[in-house]
């Protein structure tokens, strides 16, 4: 009997040291909703009730999920209460959590233990934001006015955003009332068209809040570059011209480029072209028969904007022939007087007979030979001076009975050729110059005999 109560007084003495006694209370408030980022904080007050050593710990759970982000020993003293505040913990997960606080002996058993009261983690938070001009130009100034609060409209416990705009971030500074307000300068350089502006609220590591508005950069126009096909021309040929517009970042951009051709002068210039055409787009134009040979100028423009180019119109001496019904057309398409004297081949019945025009054509006019008042009625092949050939071309002929006697129609060698001059195209001024050739021609060799003839009677 004495041996067991021995070994019982033993296994007590043994048991003792390992009995440990302390109450934990909370002495801090705990919110009932955090916004993710947040930090959380814990007081606590440990009223140990023996003295010894144990392991503080505490653990934050949301749902299924748990991290420990205190453990450190303490030293208990009977009697002798412990204030202590946790260090802060971010509100990492979302949902509905709470703390765990424990306080454990040195041998793994459980002292003590407390848990908040249950608070919900959201991820709201309300980021507001104006922007004073929606289209801006490259080197102005645009201000942002806004706010940053949490879901509750608690404001927020840091103090600084960021901006993000044209790929670079600055920090923006929060007022006390979670206001900002901060100007910003465009580049001079920047890119035309929509671009965003983002304001970042980033309380801790990856948690990040962000809201984006759009504004749009005008175009600036920087330089103008003329190209055209060559640097000289004929009438009738295409000046194909391009009028490259770049704006402040060197890239393309629409406008309506003015476009002026000019003679070069001292004095007062003669414009030819003045048209606007659009950027970038190539244009065509073909020079016109009427502009005289030399130098000229082609100046496109937009705003203060110009860029030249010298070109050179050549002379050209060339005429158009056709044939319409029984008219041949000549047309004076070049840019030069044409004075020439041209040449008609036309077969009718195995003969030929050439018909020639004496040509004096100011640029752009026309000459018509109506062959009904050339030739007689029959079906005729015609070459023309470009060397076309027409065949099967019916003439009727419409001629008067004075231009038949007078029209000279001299046979050589089976050919006829006929004149194209003055007298030709006024038939009767030419019978009456013949008849009086005749009359004077009589008088002159019939003087003697009319005389002769005459002399005895009148005696």
């Amino acid at each position: 009997m004495r041996k067991i109560r021995f070994l019982f007084y033993i296994l007590f003495l043994l048991i003792l040291p390992s009995i440990v006694c302390a109450k934990i209370s909370i002495t801090s408030e705990i919110k009932k909703e955090y916004t993710m980022g947040d930090t959380i904080g814990v007081s606590i007050k440990i009223t140990p009730e023996t003295t010894d050593s144990g392991l503080l710990s505490a653990r934050l759970r949301c749902g299924g999920k748990e991290i420990q982000y205190y453990a450190k020993p303490i030293n208990l003293e009977k009697g002798k209460e412990i204030k202590f505040s946790l260090p802060e913990i971010r509100a990492i997960y979302e949902g509905l959590c709470n703390i765990l606080i424990n306080i454990d002996s040195l041998y793994g058993e459980n002292i003590d233990g407390i848990k908040t009261r249950d608070f919900l983690v959201t991820t709201k938070v309300n980021i507001d934001f104006e922007i004073d001009k929606k289209e801006i130009m490259p080197g102005e100034e645009f201000s942002i006015t806004g706010s940053i609060k949490k879901g509750s409209n608690e404001k927020i416990e840091e103090k600084t955003a960021f901006i993000v705009f044209n790929q670079k971030k600055e920090e923006l500074r929060i007022d006390s009332d979670g206001s900002f307000h901060k100007k910003i300068k465009v580049p001079e350089d920047i890119r035309s068209g929509s671009h965003t502006v983002r304001v970042i609220f980033e309380p801790w590591q990856d948690i990040s809040y962000s809201k984006s508005k759009e504004i749009v950069i005008k175009p600036l126009a920087k330089r103008l570059e003329s190209k055209i096909n060559k640097n000289a021309f004929l009438p009738n040929e295409k000046l194909r011209l391009l009028e490259n517009l770049y704006d402040q970042a060197d890239e393309p951009m629409d406008g309506k480029v003015l476009v002026t051709l000019y003679r070069k002068s001292f004095f007062r210039k003669k414009t030819i072209l003045n048209t606007k055409i659009p950027a970038n787009k190539e244009f065509e134009y073909v020079i016109d028969a009427s502009i005289k040979p030399g130098d000229y100028v082609l100046e496109g423009s937009y705003k203060k904007l110009k860029d030249k180019r010298e070109i050179r119109i050549n002379g050209l001496k060339d005429i158009d022939i056709r044939l319409e019904n029984q008219n041949i057309i000549i047309n004076n398409i070049g840019n030069l007087p044409y004075r020439e004297k041209i040449r008609f081949l036309l077969e009718k019945d195995g003969k030929e007979i050439i018909l020639t025009k004496r040509l004096s054509l100011d640029v752009g006019e026309d000459y018509i030979i109506d062959l009904s008042q050339e030739l007689p009625t029959g079906n005729y092949k015609i070459k023309l001076p470009n060397n076309n050939t027409i065949t099967n071309v019916y003439i009727e002929d419409k001629r008067s009975i004075p231009k038949k006697i007078f029209q000279g129609v001299v046979k050589i060698t089976g050919n006829i050729v006929y004149g194209g001059g003055y007298l030709a195209k006024h038939p009767k001024l030419g019978v009456f110059i013949m008849v009086l050739v005749i009359i004077i021609l009589f008088i002159y060799y019939g003087k003697g005999k009319i005389g002769k003839f005459i002399g005895p009677r009148g005696k």
